[in-house]
């Protein structure tokens, strides 16, 4: 752009330059004609009529030429921004055919401008996509349906697949030019932006993005999992206990059916809480979120998280209470959901763990179509300074090592792919965060990938 700046200060340079030497010329081929005519026909009357003349003529002659001087200032002008423009540029006759391209079309198709000309395409042995993957018909071309409905076509993202397989991305708007008013466009003005590095970039950091997450949610586990032996431990010693009990009795006679009955039961029951913790882990463990949208009770998912961190709460003598109705049933992706509940329970768990009074409470309710769910600590309350931050991905009030920043921005993610909201409630004097989804997802849901709903 500095190029172009310069080029266009010389050309106004010169500008100004032609016109004060045509000027001067026509001063002094005036005063020359008046000399003359005065010399030869000693008359001031044909003196004044010939500088009138000559100078209307000289005039014009100098008018006229600096008409087509500004025509060339501007044609010259067009090409230096065509020239520099980092986008490319395409002129199309009322075909679709190209008329004009500037060099930027060179190096997004890697096709010379000479070969582009005629044509309504980059080139034929290229296929050309969709945003979506499907092919682009070339009734679909941006080119075409500018032509065709007479309106702008602005940004339509475009991929093309060239012979040797590399794809180049794109957004190409086409905009009809009239020479006419309300008659069919003639020409049409193609702008094409190269968007490739910037979906690859786009690209990596959704990848790093989806790491870090999925870091930020192995970390909340990883430090649930280490006091989890504990719940799995205890139970599978009542249930060693409770057999080898059986087992004496049985081989000493002593075993009636009602004591069997009992030990089984607890066996069962012991059993049945070591596979809710496992089923826990393994749910929160899950590294892709594609699962289907199910219909849960809201209930069912806090035990599960419940059972999941309890005796961590324990030994932290953390009270925890809750007041959520048996018949909330919401409709959800209950790993991610259970991942929430997990982030939430532990955010506020180390909120309140140096605190002399340590608790956390949960309610939820809803008016039949949203939920309301809050999760409320012991806690004063978040600075004022780091509210805004606190649900940016990366920041954390924590030493470096103890933390990656992605709680909070994972549970607003998770929320938000559930058409709901995520915030803070500044207005209670105690910590408390504030969860609003509506109990069902529409079919058309971007976060159901098209899976049908089934009831947990």
């Amino acid at each position: 752009m500095n190029n172009v700046k310069h080029i266009i200060k010389q050309d106004v340079f010169k500008n100004r330059r032609w016109k004060s030497g045509r000027i001067i010329i026509l001063i002094l081929f005036l005063a020359t004609i008046a000399i003359c005519t005065f010399v030869i026909f000693q008359s001031w009357g044909l003196t004044v009529l010939s500088l009138v003349v000559f100078g209307m003529y000289g005039f014009g002659l100098i008018y006229i030429e600096s008409l087509l001087h500004k025509v060339k200032e501007m044609e010259s002008f067009h090409k230096l921004v065509l020239e520099y423009t980092h986008e490319g540029v395409m002129i199309c006759d009322s075909e679709g055919k190209i008329l004009a391209a500037n060099p930027v079309c060179e190096k997004i198709f890697n096709v010379s401008v000479q070969k582009l000309k005629g044509h309504a395409g980059p080139g034929t042995n290229w296929s050309l996509f969709n945003e979506d993957g499907s092919p682009c018909l070339v009734e679909q071309f941006p080119s075409m349906v500018a032509l065709k409905t007479g309106q702008s076509q602005l940004m339509y993202p475009m991929r093309i697949k060239k012979e040797n397989g590399d794809e180049v991305w794109l957004q190409v708007s086409a905009i009809p030019i009239y020479e006419v008013p309300d008659s069919a466009p003639t020409k049409l003005l193609v702008i094409i932006l190269d968007t490739t590095d910037l979906r690859k970039a786009q690209k990596v950091i959704e990848d790093q993005t989806t790491s870090l997450m999925v870091a930020s949610r192995m970390t909340s586990l990883g430090e649930i999992a280490a006091g989890i032996s504990h719940e799995i431990t205890n139970p599978i010693a009542i249930i060693l206990a409770r057999g080898t009990i059986l087992t004496r009795h049985l081989r000493a006679g002593k075993l009636d059916q009602d004591e069997l009955l009992v030990g089984i039961e607890q066996i069962q029951k012991t059993a049945h809480r070591i596979k809710n913790i496992v089923a826990s882990m393994r749910s929160l463990a899950r590294q892709k979120d594609t699962d289907h949208f199910e219909v849960v009770t809201l209930q069912s998912l806090y035990s599960q998280m419940l059972d999941f961190t309890l005796d961590k709460f324990n030994k932290q003598e953390i009270r925890v209470s809750a007041k959520i109705p048996n018949d909330i049933q919401l409709e959800c992706i209950p790993g991610l959901f259970g991942q929430i509940l997990l982030h939430l329970f532990v955010n506020a768990m180390e909120a309140v763990t140096k605190l002399k009074e340590r608790w956390i409470q949960i309610e939820a309710q809803t008016d039949g179509i949203n939920l309301k769910f809050w999760i409320t600590d012991s806690g004063k309350g978040v600075p004022k300074e780091i509210r805004s931050r606190i649900m940016l991905p990366f920041f954390t009030t924590k030493e470096i090592g103890h933390g990656t920043g992605m709680g909070l921005s994972l549970v607003k993610s998770i929320v938000e792919s559930h058409k709901g909201h995520f915030y803070l409630d500044e207005n209670y004097p105690n910590t408390r965060f504030v969860i609003e989804v509506p109990l069902r997802q529409n079919s058309s849901s971007p976060s159901s990938h098209g899976a049908s709903i089934k009831v947990a």
